[in-house]
């Protein structure tokens, strides 16, 4: 019998991981994975970087699984998100990614701790694996090696309904001053920390931007994009510490390219900076304006 197990890294290791964590996924075991990224690829550098967002929410491993994907931006978020990430885990028995970046995972900030709760504990006449039992009878044999094609193709159709159920369940964004905005900037983790800054500039200017930060990659807020009044918004603008930006296939997507969407981006471990985002907004509105 299993328990519940938690394990991290950041870029390179978490590629040398993606065979384990197919396994857990094709297992239907739950498992928590934390990512904090740094800049790649390669062994890249050790500084802060969003560069595994498409690793993250497309493949991240072999066999066409998917993850729910967890994205904080404060590190009470982060602790927040762990919790939760253990109980979605263990709800849809698949592992759960949290996906920070470095600044966040090595930053200090003051947090509260919630209550400690029990231990999860897996029965024995659930799921979960027994002890050797001789007779064979009543023993569960967890694998994710399923040598006939109909039963793994059985197991890929209850995992597609699964991945559906997700994105009407489990969609987490927040919403920053996007009620009379013309500019939205998409920005998750330290981005959306330096938008937030630079949306208040902007304002200061007369510049009414507002945010989405997706706080689910995976499944992606796709309506709170499709939602925005295209009347009034005039541009999004695609915010991460990434070069090329990796999030903007799906931001086209959830908008179905009704609303022109921008890009601003660092990358190799630069810290994109809140000015930075302020001249992006500011080179885009010039640009639609031509």
């Amino acid at each position: 019998m299993g328990t519940l197990a938690r394990t991290s890294s950041s870029g390179p290791g978490i590629s040398l991981k993606a065979e384990g964590i197919s396994t857990l996924a094709g297992a239907c075991l739950p498992a928590v994975i934390v990512n904090v990224m740094r800049g790649g690829p390669g062994l890249g550098a050790i500084q802060a970087a969003q560069s595994d967002y498409l690793h993250a929410t497309k493949a991240l491993g072999h066999g066409g699984f998917r993850v729910i994907v967890l994205a904080p931006s404060t590190v009470q978020e982060a602790i927040d998100l762990t919790y939760k990430a253990f109980g979605l885990a263990v709800q849809y028995r698949n592992p759960v990614m949290v996906l920070m970046d470095g600044w966040i995972g090595s930053m200090m900030e003051p947090v509260t701790l919630p209550e400690a709760k029990e231990p999860v504990t897996f029965s024995y006449t659930g799921w979960g694996a027994k002890y050797f039992n001789p007779s064979g009878v009543g023993v569960n044999v967890v694998t994710s090696c399923l040598l006939e094609p109909e039963y793994q193709e059985l197991l890929n159709i209850r995992a597609g309904e699964m991945y559906e159920e997700w994105k009407e369940k489990e969609v987490l964004a927040e919403e920053y001053l996007l009620e009379d905005a013309e500019y939205v900037i998409v920005a998750y983790g330290t981005a959306a920390r330096a938008a937030r800054t630079a949306i208040g500039e902007l304002r200061g200017k007369g510049i009414r931007a507002g945010m989405i930060r997706p706080i689910s990659l995976y499944p992606f807020p796709v309506e709170h994009l499709k939602r925005l009044d295209r009347s009034r918004v005039k541009f999004l603008l695609d915010t991460e510490m990434t070069l090329p930006v990796q999030m903007m296939d799906d931001i086209r997507l959830a908008v179905a390219d009704a609303i022109p969407v921008h890009s601003c981006g660092r990358s190799g471990g630069v810290i994109l900076t809140n000015e930075e985002i302020v001249e992006a907004v500011e080179l885009a509105i010039a640009k639609e304006a031509r």
